[in-house]
């Protein structure tokens, strides 16, 4: 059997392998991301980011640049029938899924209507 002294091919495949196996292991190390839907509360843009899983809101916003961006969810009032985007503040990392976690007394910014909000997937 050939080592890598006799035959520069079995070398070449060992750092292959080598360099192979370090990049995966660096690839499975990065933190899952996640698509957040997301609104600035400065300046009102909406966007989605993916971000890690345990981030920590407010973010960065890409328009104004204030760390004022949160977690937002759409939304529909089921007295006017009008959607809009509501805030997600103060959020807890990895408190799941927060369009569920709506408050009920929360108000329709359009009717006034209160606890008729519901999510809007």
């Amino acid at each position: 059997m050939a080592t890598w002294r006799q035959n520069p091919a079995v070398a070449i495949v060992a750092g292959v392998i080598l360099v192979g196996a370090i990049i995966l292991t660096v690839v499975l190390m990065q933190p899952s991301k996640v698509t957040f839907a997301l609104k600035c509360e400065s300046c009102n843009t909406e966007f989605q980011a993916k971000l890690p899983q345990d981030t920590i809101f407010p973010v960065a916003c890409p328009s104004c640049g204030k760390k004022t961006a949160y977690q937002a969810v759409k939304m529909r009032c089921k007295a006017c029938a009008k959607t809009f985007v509501r805030l997600n503040k103060p959020i807890v990392p990895s408190s799941g899924n927060l369009a569920e976690k709506v408050q009920p007394g929360v108000k329709c910014p359009h009717c006034g209507a209160q606890g008729q909000l519901e999510v809007v997937k």
